[in-house]
Formats: structure tokens, sequence, C-alpha cells
């Protein structure tokens, strides 16, 4: 789940953009690799919250216990409307991909086609589902990583230019981190399953750190690749540079070749995601944080209604421009819920300092407030990079309070006021 929510085939994609905001060839690969350094630290934080609060449905959970229900509700509001709307831009590309292909259809129809085969796979249940996210993201892992090597030492170098053009700046690096941060987005994955892992205390910090680790390996040697056998000028240009790297390696075929492979990709990284996005509604309605039967689970273990709002949401989601502006919209709800998360850490450890049989991360405080710390700087740099986008995305985020006093009116929760009956335990909800 580590690998499969995370390579979703960003890395095929997202280099082009990156390289147009941080045109100097090393800059460009110090990115790449701050981006997995970021991703390590955040990690052994989120290793510590899963192991203190071992439940499914991951970032909502740890927040409602540490911050209480409307902080976990702010959670798990913006992670499930981050979550499906991941599924529909990754959508995109596969119907775009596909169209490129020659698969009959509109590149929207054959993306809505690919939503609803991700439902289709989950629906009989976590078993059949779990098979077909190992073997896709066994597959892409080794695949990826063969297209790395082969752009080390096969394309021929290309020709980089001496340093950035005047206009580069903190600003314009702050910007390109926010596709390398969704790149490395959903390393955190295990945690949305906590209470279907036979011993979370050993496997969850075990899947976050090898998780990362690989991710991290896969991603510089994809880009380290990418940026040798393509002229600087050649990466920023291209809508798909590892499509050029394969055509340079393998002549016109290569490039319907990485195509396959950024297919494969991108299909797994849409699976994982929905599986992570059903099982966020489920922890909500759990809570009474969300229509009560949000917690409905098939025979098979899996959270039919949760699954179903994700994939009408992802529909909903095809309507966006492209698969960047989705990546940037997105960023201010991964960013804040960082945030949230650490500060979460903060306090259950200031409630409970060791408790038994919990994985506690090292150089703490030091290390909470570090990843507390580049949540913030990389959310101001969505601000200025991004004005209006990221102004519309926490505009959607400030929407949880109003729906969260809502529920407070028609549910059962704390704070809300009681009905006839309700002090008891023998009134129906109001809901």
């Amino acid at each position: 789940m580590g690998v499969g929510a995370t390579v979703g085939g960003e890395i095929l994609r997202l280099p082009g953009p990156v390289a147009r905001a941080i045109p100097d060839r090393g800059l460009f690969l110090s990115a790449w690799l701050l981006g997995g350094l970021y991703a390590g630290l955040c990690a052994l934080s989120f290793a510590e919250l899963a192991t203190r609060v071992p439940r499914t449905g991951g970032l909502t959970r740890f927040a409602e216990e540490a911050l209480g229900p409307f902080s976990g509700f702010l959670v798990g509001w913006g992670d499930f409307l981050a979550s499906a709307f991941t599924v529909a831009a990754y959508g995109l590309l596969v119907g775009e991909l596909a169209a490129g292909l020659g698969v009959p259809g509109s590149p929207r129809l054959l993306a809505a086609g690919s939503v609803l085969l991700v439902v289709a796979l989950q629906w009989p249940g976590l078993r059949p589902g779990s098979l077909v996210q190992d073997l896709a993201s066994a597959a892409k892992g080794i695949l990826l990583m063969g297209l790395a090597l082969l752009g080390l030492f096969l394309a021929a170098p290309g020709e980089h230019p001496a340093g950035p053009p005047p206009g580069a700046g903190p600003v314009a690096f702050l910007g390109a981190m926010q596709l390398v941060i969704f790149a490395y987005d959903n390393f955190y994955a295990p945690v949305y399953f906590g209470e279907e892992y036979r011993n979370p205390g050993r496997a969850l910090p075990r899947s976050l750190l090898g998780g990362v680790a690989l991710v991290t390996l896969l991603y510089l040697t994809l880009a380290w690749g990418l940026s040798r056998g393509l002229s600087h000028g050649e990466l920023a240009a291209s809508a798909f540079p590892g499509e050029e790297l394969g055509r340079r390696v393998f002549g016109p075929p290569g490039a319907r070749i990485v195509a396959g492979i950024l297919l494969l990709s991108l299909f797994s990284g849409m699976h994982a995601t929905a599986l992570i996005a059903s099982r966020i509604l489920f922890a909500l309605g759990a809570e009474g944080l969300a229509w009560h039967h949000s917690t409905d689970v098939n025979r098979g273990g899996t959270p039919t209604t949760g699954l179903a709002a994700t994939a009408l949401l992802a529909l909903c989601g095809l309507g966006l421009p492209s698969f960047e502006k989705a990546v940037q919209f997105m960023s201010p709800f991964v960013l804040l819920n960082y945030a949230l998360c650490f500060a979460s850490l903060l306090v259950l450890r200031r409630r409970d300092p060791h408790p038994p049989g919990v994985f506690l991360a090292p150089g703490q405080p030091l290390l909470v407030l570090l990843s507390l710390g580049g949540s913030l700087v990389f959310l101001a740099g969505s601000l200025l990079s991004e004005p209006r986008l990221a102004a519309g995305a926490l505009l959607l985020a400030a929407l949880a309070g109003p729906v969260y006093l809502s529920l407070r009116r028609w549910r059962r929760l704390p704070g809300a006021p009681q009905g006839p009956g309700q002090e008891t335990g023998k009134g129906p909800p109001r809901w």
C-alpha cells in the first residue's frame, strides 16, 4: 500500500512542470531529494501516531483522539476530498494516455471507465482488492526502476544549461515543491488500515519507513535518469518526459512501452487511493460525523457507502481542467492535514510520553517540530505560488465548520442538544 498509493505515475509526468519551475539540473534533483527527506521525516511521526491510535481511518482518528471531534472532522473532511479528487486526477491521465494509445472513446469517457473499473475490483472485498494492489505495485516498481536504469546507462546524455535563467527564485522553488510533495504524498497509506493488521505495533512502522525508502530510491533514480537522458529544455517542454526517454532508448516503440507502464502505475495509484478514501468516510461515520450508512460494510470487508461516495465524487472531479491544476488545488488540504496531525502527536506525547507497545519516533520533540514547520512553509508556498487555487481550497476547508455544526444539531455529537429520550439512550437519533 505504501508504494502502490504513492507511486501513481506522477514521476513520469511531473518532472516536466518541476523542471519548468526549477530550470537548473542540480536544483531539480535536489527538489526530489528534499521531497524524500521530508516524507521520511514525516513518516517517523506518522509511525508513532499510527501505533498510538491503531484504528482504521487514518489521519482523522489521530486528530480526533488528540484535539477533539471538530479537529477530527476537519481532517477527515479535507482528507476525503483530497483522496477522491486524487482518484479523479489519476483518471484524467488514464483517459489521456489511453486515447493516445488508440483506445476507442473520448479521454473523459475513458477516465470515467477507469474509475468504475476500480470500484468493480474493490467491491467484492478486501482480499481480491489487496491481491490486485500487491501485483500492480510490484510490477510497476520493477518496470519504473528498469526505465530509470535504462535512462542512466543507455540514453545519450542531453545538454544542460549552466544555471537558472533570470526570475527563478524561492517562490518558484516552493511552487515546484507542491508538485514534488504530491508525488510523495500517500506514503502514510498503511495508517488507514490500523485495525486490519495482526500486529500494528510492528507492521505499521516497517510499512511506513520501508515504503518511503523504496519510493525515494525509485524517484531519485528516475529523476536522475530523466535529467541525464534529456536536456533540461526538453524535460521542461515535455508533457510526458518518461515517454520521451523511452523514445530515446528504444526508438518510436519506446514511447508506447512507457505509456503502458504509466497506465499501470496510474491504475495502481487510483486503486490504492480509492481504498483509502472509502475508509476515511467509514471512520467519520463510525464517530457519528457522517451519514450513519457510511459504516456499511459488505461480507468481503469493503466499506460500500464509502466506496460509492468516493466514485461519485471522483466522477464529478473529472470536470477539473488538468492534472496539474488538480494537484495544486489539493495541496493545501494535504499540508493542513499534515500540520494538524503533527500537532496531535505533540498533544498525545504530553499526555502519555511512554505508552507500552508504541513505536516512539527518535529525536522528539525536535523531529515533529521540524515536520510541522516544513508543512507550514510549504503551505505558505502554495498560497504564494497559486493564490487563487489555494484560496479556493482553504474556503472549501472552511465549509467544514458549518457542516459540523449541522451534524451536531442532527446527531448526538459531543455538545449537541439532546432530544426527548436521547439523554437515556432510549430515543432514536435525530438524523
